[in-house]
């Protein structure tokens, strides 16, 4: 019984777990949107052999299927026992943009197949279909709206729209085909952007609200008035305008234009204000006068005429209308006003203002100033208006209603008569005035006279009184004299202009007139000074000397561009610079203005003396290939000079040269350094240097060499001739082809004049040219010319004492350089009493010859002298 139950057992699992490996061809039966077809085939395992039934047992309610073969595999898998089950699907349209996904589940198995099966899924996918979306990206406005999202598919597609954000809500959730989904956006109340999406056809937008846009108000014609308005709004809002919280004067706030903000208003808005300008009366008061005005309308800003007065009032003359009830008259007859008030509506009150008619002034006979020539002089009084009453006084005080009441009287000296007329209304005259003495006092004189100039401190004035009668009295402020005013007893001086004012008073005459006299200081200026200089010089120093045209004034110098002053260095003699400068130069005398800045450029010219090492010294170089100068840190100096660049000769034994020449003055020892570098010719046929002293040849040079020194005694008086000569022959080059000579110097065997014959003093040249004391046989070549007496040289003519010797009748003549050009000075002028004298420069280049002073002088000369042409 036992082993049965096992046989059963054993028997329904096997068949139970019939499937061995199931194997799907595709895995996955894939269909399109558009609906269609599909097959898949599984190879299935069993463990019998009996041929299997199938039955479609269950499927996705889209899908149809139908089982199409069951065939052996054996040839495939190699057992007899597996086989193909083949299955056909078909699907409709997918109206939707989602895949979807279904199975087909087929039994396998024997009869009943219901009772004894195993079964095979086979599984489908149907692609969903495709959409697209526009825009992608939306940005709406602050305020509530709405937008909406194309969409483009298929006509049968359905799709569905939502929102991801709070603020947008669509209209409807889905849609079908090619059409649009709608979306209503919410307003922001916030100033910042925000940012959303919504999903529409399976695809996200972008949906950005911008914040609330905040534009400028700016208010226009206010005119001063403030007000409380905002300065900017939110678009979309609505403002109402207050109005100003004060008005302007003279006008009343009319309205804003516009006169507020609406919803519809974008971007920055103007706000006008609009004004209206009051309007005022004017009421015309009589003050006693007859008559009626109607009060008279004006505008505010309006330039009006006042109403023509129509008061009248005996006895008076009407003189304008007051605005206080006085008599101070603001405003004439008539006169032009505007602005009498800015209140609207109000009422200004002009009162107007009378003046009694004055009687006419007495007439005094005789007339003012009659002198008194007898005894008495009788005066006499009269007035042509009628009732009018004479009150007058003798004592100069004015007449009053209590002075004496006018009867005619006498007068024995002088006197003041003063004089009044009044009516009996209290309407008044003018006072008149007549004086009357016993004669008149000249004028005063007052010297120097009126508009007069003077130059410096301390002039001198003086007043004379003419006659005898009175006392001189005078003032120095620009006021009129008065007997109290200071009484001149003497001269005296001033320093600045001044008007003085003069007049003679007296007790019995007439004082004199007041006599003026304006007197006007003018400052001498001190004459600019010259700066005597070469504008550009060579050697190792130049000599600057400066004059200046005022006697005694003082001057003050720079040498580095400053502004000269009194703490400058004061100019006494003159000195020499080593380097280029600008120097500037003023002079000051006490009691003169200060003169103008004299400004004299000099600039240090590089010479060939400054490469050779002895920059005082002249050197001179070929024209046509010249020695040039070169930095050279192996020369001893720093630089050198290099001889000129030449090509070969034309022929055998001919040579192409450069030179560079000197000169010196008597014996001594001449130095140098040289070097080479040419070809090497023992022989000297090929290039070489030579070096000569009086077109004697002492020295070759050749080859490519280190620099060498060399030192040569020079014998014999005069001028001798020292010379670098590079020769160059008709082919070949050999290393630079050149020469360079350094560190010249010249030692003379009589350094001093003083050691010659030579008498005459050469301290000037010691003193102010050091740099020529080398040159001392020139200097004494100098003195021993002949002399403007030409019985004696110039050395003669001084020794035996032509030359002055009282300084004090001394001529003395200056020579200095400015700007290249000689000038000459000189003290004392000898061209008085109608003589005139010709002074002449004459200017050589050397003074060995004497026949070498030409007139007039040239930029090449070095050696000036003075000769004075007598008629």
């Amino acid at each position: 019984m036992k082993r049965v139950i096992i046989i059963i057992l054993t028997s329904m699992v096997v068949w139970g777990k019939a499937f061995g490996i199931v194997t799907e061809y595709p895995s996955t039966i894939n269909i399109s949107a558009n609906g269609g077809s599909g097959s898949s085939t599984a190879i299935v395992g069993y463990t019998i052999t009996t041929t299997p039934i199938t039955q479609i047992a269950n499927k996705s309610g889209w899908l149809s299927a139908s089982v199409t073969s069951v065939t052996s595999a054996k040839a495939k898998t190699g057992n007899s026992a597996d086989w193909y089950l083949s299955l056909s699907v078909s699907a409709s349209a997918n109206t939707s943009l989602s895949s979807r996904s279904g199975s087909v589940t087929v039994w396998f198995g024997r009869s009943p197949i219901s009772t004894y099966h195993d079964e095979v899924t086979f599984y489908v996918t149907q692609s969903g279909n495709s959409a697209t979306v526009s825009p992608t990206s939306i940005t709406v406005g602050s305020v509530a709206s709405a937008f909406s999202v194309n969409v483009s598919t298929g006509s049968s597609v359905s799709w569905q729209a939502s929102s991801g954000s709070t603020w947008i809500s669509p209209t409807s959730t889905s849609g079908s085909g090619s059409s649009s989904a709608v979306f209503s956006v919410s307003s922001n109340d916030s100033y910042d952007e925000r940012s959303g999406y919504v999903t529409v056809a399976l695809q996200k937008v972008t949906v950005r609200q911008k914040g609330k846009k905040v534009s400028q108000l700016t208010y226009a014609n206010l005119r001063g008035a403030s007000h409380g308005n905002p300065t900017s709004y939110v678009e979309g809002s609505e403002i109402s305008f207050t109005n100003p919280s004060s008005n302007i004067p003279g006008y009343t706030f009319a309205g804003w234009t516009p006169s507020q903000i609406t919803s519809t208003m974008t971007g920055n808005q103007t706000i006008y204000a609009s004004w209206e300008a009051n309007k005022y009366y004017v009421s015309f008061l009589s003050n006693g006068g007859n008559g009626d005005m109607e009060n008279q309308q004006i505008t505010y800003d309006t330039v009006t005429n006042i109403s023509p007065v129509a008061f009248t009032r005996d006895g008076y003359e009407f003189m304008g209308w007051s605005t206080n009830g006085t008599e101070d008259v603001a405003y004439a007859d008539n006169a032009t006003v505007s602005n009498l008030t800015a209140t609207a509506n109000g009422v200004v009150e002009l009162s107007a203002v009378w003046k009694i008619i004055n009687p006419d002034p007495p007439m005094i006979t005789p007339s003012s100033g009659t002198v008194i020539s007898g005894t008495s002089l009788s005066v006499s009084m009269s007035c042509s208006s009628e009732d009018a009453i004479i009150y007058c006084t003798t004592d100069g005080t004015e007449p009053t209603e209590e002075s004496p009441v006018y009867s005619r009287f006498k007068i024995y000296d002088k006197t003041v008569v003063k004089a009044i007329a009044i009516l009996p209304n209290g309407a008044r005259s003018d006072v008149v005035t007549a004086e009357y003495a016993r004669g008149c006092c000249d004028n005063p004189i007052i010297s120097p006279a009126d508009q007069a100039e003077f130059y410096h401190s301390n002039q001198e004035v003086t007043i004379q009184k003419v006659g005898t009668e009175g006392v001189l009295r005078y003032t120095l402020d620009g006021s009129d004299p008065t007997i109290e005013s200071t009484l001149y007893t003497g001269s005296f001086t001033i320093s600045e202009s001044t008007t003085v004012k003069a007049r003679v008073f007296s007790d019995t005459f007439f004082d004199s007139d007041i006599v003026t006299a304006n007197l006007i200081r003018e400052w001498l200026r001190v004459e600019t000074p010259v700066v005597h200089a070469e504008s550009e010089f060579t050697g190792t120093e130049t000599m600057v000397s400066i004059s200046c045209g005022t006697d005694g004034a003082t001057v003050w110098y720079t040498i580095d561009g400053g502004e000269p002053n009194s703490h400058s260095p004061k100019y006494k003699e003159p000195f020499y610079i080593q380097e280029g400068c600008v120097v500037k130069a003023i002079a000051a005398k006490s009691d003169y203005t200060a003169s103008e800045v004299a400004t004299f450029t000099i600039a240090k010219k590089w010479s060939i003396g400054d490469s050779m090492g002895m920059p005082d010294h002249a050197f001179t170089t070929s024209p046509d290939a010249p020695f040039i100068r070169v930095i050279d840190n192996s020369s001893p100096t720093g630089e050198s000079m290099k001889s000129g660049a030449i090509g070969n000769s034309e022929g055998l034994m001919m040579y192409k040269r450069t030179v560079l020449t000197t000169k010196v003055q008597g014996s001594g020892e001449v130095s140098f350094s040289w070097k080479a570098s040419c070809e090497q010719d023992d022989e000297y046929e090929w290039d070489h240097a030579e070096f000569s002293i009086d077109g004697v040849i002492v020295d070759r040079i050749h080859g490519v060499t280190a620099w060498q020194s060399k030192t040569f005694d020079v014998s014999g008086q005069g001028e001798h001739t020292i010379a670098w000569t590079y020769l160059k022959d008709n082919e070949e080059k050999a290393g630079e082809d050149c020469i360079w000579v350094s560190c010249f110097n010249w030692i003379p065997a009589e350094p001093y004049t003083h050691e010659s014959d030579v008498k005459v003093p050469y301290d000037w040249i010691t003193r102010y040219y050091p740099h020529t004391v080398r040159e001392y046989e020139s200097y004494e070549a100098a003195v021993k010319e002949l002399s403007s007496n030409p019985q004696y040289t110039i050395e003669e003519a001084y020794l035996i004492g032509l030359d002055p010797t009282n300084h004090q009748s001394t001529f003395t003549a200056s020579i200095c350089m400015a700007n290249g050009v000689p000038i000459i000075t000189w003290t004392p002028d000898l061209n008085t009493n109608v003589i005139e004298r010709t002074y002449k420069i004459w200017g050589c280049n050397a003074l060995d010859d004497l026949d070498a002073w030409q007139y007039p002088t040239n930029a090449l000369h070095r050696f000036f002298k003075v000769t004075v042409e007598m008629p």
